[in-house]
């Protein structure tokens, strides 16, 4: 009898080690690290445990029709022309009178936004804006002045490459025909002679039979060259309104000198070196390779490159001003310190781009003008890459380009883009075909929206959504828990509809149930706190979590391994009255354990979140607490951990495994949490090790 009592008090021993086990499985147990009161030390008393930072927008437009049209001003996570899951942040209609202002919750990692505006003729621009401390403040008054670049340029003046270059694209008489009168007429046939001055004014095909010197060539007929010319020295070459300077495979090859042209240069291969170069109004250069190794200006022109456009030389610059184009097949960046500097309405267009890892730097500026169509316009007729480098730079194949200004690209394919504020995209199909001709490139993506009069006061709905966020809830609150963070995973959209002067008329909750990783019930909701929406709890799901997903109350639900796929569920909100719009600071979701019908909630807060009425009284009580209470019995350290947790779900896929403390899945937790959230805040983006994460399937 004595061995049986010894045999059932053993088997009773074990059976209650088993319960123990199983009841425990939710506390910490230091996963791999001896010691975690050493672990949660040093987290500041007034941490947040916030992944979001809020922040007030404002966005000027520059209204050429003085209030009487709207402007729509959209605002997305990523570039909406680019991808499409970029998300609408917010949206509205701004004039001269009304700017869009919105205030706008945004991740902490998010570095930019991206406006998009709707003009009143239906055409849409985008550009991007870097996130900043504090407000946003955005002014496309200020981006087409040039204020926010870090130089303003006018007429291309004070970049001029050669100090005779003097006065206005007009001034033809000054810079083509001061010399013309004391030039010596000749057909073309005859020996040319050193520091000699000619004018050849009638037609001529054949070699011209010139010094290698210095020499001074007035052409105003057409000039049909059968034989290269090679030129050194100081020697000067103008082509005027009515020459043409031709040759099908000739090669022009210049070192030295000066290159002007106001009427027609059109050869196989043109290649300068330290030539000052100037193109005047109407002007046209064709070439099948273009090798500049010195300083090409162009004022109101047409530059067509067949084959390569090739900036060898250090220190090489194009200036293309008003209503200018430079066409080619490729762009190669053959070295450093090397510049195209283009002005309103003028055109940069290349099927490919190519270098051998120098670095350009293409300043493409544009000025104040009445309508972004004014603009000048970068285009590729292919993949366009821009990958952010060193010093604000992105890499083009092989080689760094810099965009400085404000500038209009368009690239059949932009594989990424980081863009400047002063950079729009614009929408490769709805440009013109046609790539000639006054502002032919800043035709902007034509849209279905209508415009109204601005007396029309209700013409200002938008529908907005936030990113979504995943909150992670550990389950033993009030009681110290293992911080595995996987009692319950829910993602959260909040979508707001029928926005009207950024007041929601509603909303709409969309929330996928990803894990269940508690044994207790679990359910959840939500409660509005925006100014206006009373005290409204909604449930984000129908019934307990378990049972939501198909499963038994205890089932451990995606945290060991794939156990079933996730499901959504929607919720509509009416918001009568509401002011601003709901958002991750004013949506208060939370967990509630145990017994929903009991009268009283065990509710699981996020930090600086409250308890809702419905809470139990120990609960409201340690709801005044700095985070949903104070962890029972724990120790000192264990004072300022949380409960709950949000994170942006835009590329967080994973989570901790059923045991595994977020200290050991994500080693950059504790230092952000230690720093008062100052460090490794994209911490949930880089886990410690694939074994410690559920990543699904």
């Amino acid at each position: 009898m004595k061995n049986l009592l010894n045999v059932i008090l053993k088997i009773t021993a074990v059976v209650f080690i088993l319960f123990l086990t199983a009841c425990q499985s939710d506390v910490y147990h230091g996963g791999d690290d001896p010691n975690p009161e050493e672990s949660l030390s040093g987290i500041p008393d007034d941490f947040k445990y916030l992944t979001v930072d809020s922040k007030k927008l404002t966005v000027k437009v520059m209204d050429v029709y003085e209030g009487k049209k709207y402007y729509t001003v959209e605002v997305f996570d990523a570039n909406p022309f680019n991808d499409p899951s970029a998300i609408l942040l917010a949206g509205g209609k701004a004039n001269v009178n009304t700017p869009f202002e919105v205030n706008l919750v945004l991740p902490k990692t998010l570095k930019a936004i991206y406006l998009r505006q709707t003009d009143p003729k239906g055409y849409q621009s985008v550009t991007g804006m870097e996130v900043k401390d504090g407000d946003l403040y955005f002014d496309y008054n200020d981006v087409l002045s040039g204020k926010t670049t870090l130089k303003s340029v006018s007429n291309g003046a004070e970049l001029r490459a050669d100090d005779e270059i003097t006065g206005e694209p007009g001034d033809y008489d000054e810079l083509f025909t001061s010399g013309l009168s004391q030039a010596k007429e000749i057909n073309g046939s005859e020996k040319l002679e050193v520091n000699g001055v000619y004018k050849l004014t009638n037609d001529f095909k054949g070699a011209l039979q010139l010094p290698t010197g210095n020499i001074t060539l007035y052409i105003g007929a057409k000039l049909s060259l059968t034989e290269n010319i090679q030129l050194r020295g100081d020697a000067e070459i103008y082509v005027l309104r009515e020459g043409t300077f031709a040759g099908e495979q000739i090669k022009l090859d210049m070192n030295g000198g000066k290159l002007y042209n106001a009427g027609t240069l059109a050869l196989n291969d043109l290649q300068l070196t330290e030539v000052k170069l100037y193109n005047h109004s109407n002007s046209k250069i064709y070439a099948k390779n273009l090798t500049l190794n010195g300083v090409f200006v162009e004022n109101n022109c047409l530059l067509k490159i067949d084959n390569t456009l090739n900036l060898t030389g250090k220190g090489s610059q194009i200036i293309c001003n008003q209503v200018s184009s430079i066409v080619s097949s490729k762009y190669y960046i053959g070295n450093t310190d090397s510049y195209i500097i283009m002005y309103p309405k003028s055109l940069f267009e290349t099927d490919q781009i190519t270098g051998n890892g120098n670095q350009l730097h293409t300043n493409i500026t544009g000025e104040a003008y009445v309508d972004f169509q004014d603009m000048p316009l970068f285009k590729v007729n292919g993949s366009l890459k821009l990958h952010s480098g060193s010093g604000g730079d992105y890499t083009v194949g092989d080689s760094y380009i810099t965009f400085t200004g404000n500038v209009c690209y368009a690239a059949k394919e932009v594989i990424s883009a980081s863009l400047e504020p002063s950079m729009f995209q614009l929408d490769y199909n709805s440009l013109p075909t046609n790539a000639q001709g006054d502002c032919y490139g800043v035709e902007y993506k034509p849209s279905d929206a209508t415009t109204p009069d601005a007396d029309n006061p209700e013409y200002n709905e938008q529908s907005s959504e936030t990113p979504t966020y995943t909150y992670l809830f550990e389950d033993n609150w009030p009681s110290f828990g293992d911080y595995d963070m996987n009692d319950l995973v829910l993602d959260v959209n909040i979508a707001n509809v029928g926005v009207v002067n950024n007041n929601a008329t509603s909303v709409v909750l969309t929330t996928t149930v990803r894990a269940v990783g508690a044994s207790k019930p679990l359910y959840a909701f939500a409660q509005i706190e925006a100014p206006g929406a009373g005290e409204t709890i909604v449930p984000l799901f129908d019934g307990e979590a378990h049972e939501f997903l198909g499963k038994t109350v205890g089932d451990k639900i995606n945290t060991y391994n794939y156990t079933c796929d996730s499901r959504t569920t929607v919720q509509t909100v009416g918001l009568n009255g509401i002011k601003g719009l709901v958002n991750a600071l004013n949506l208060n979701v939370f967990v509630v354990w145990g017994d929903v019908n009991s009268g009283k909630w065990n509710e699981i807060h996020l930090p600086n979140f409250k308890a809702t009425q419905n809470a139990v009284s120990s609960a409201t009580t340690n709801q005044d607490y700095k985070y949903n209470g104070k962890a029972e019995g724990a120790k000192p350290e264990y004072d300022n951990m949380m409960w709950a947790l949000m994170i942006p779900t835009r590329s967080f896929t994973s989570y901790p495994k059923e045991g595994v403390s977020i200290m050991d899945a994500y080693d950059g937790f504790i230092t952000w949490a230690r720093s008062n959230g100052a460090a490794v805040g994209d911490w949930y983006f880089h886990p410690t090790s694939s074994d410690k994460i559920y990543e699904g399937k």
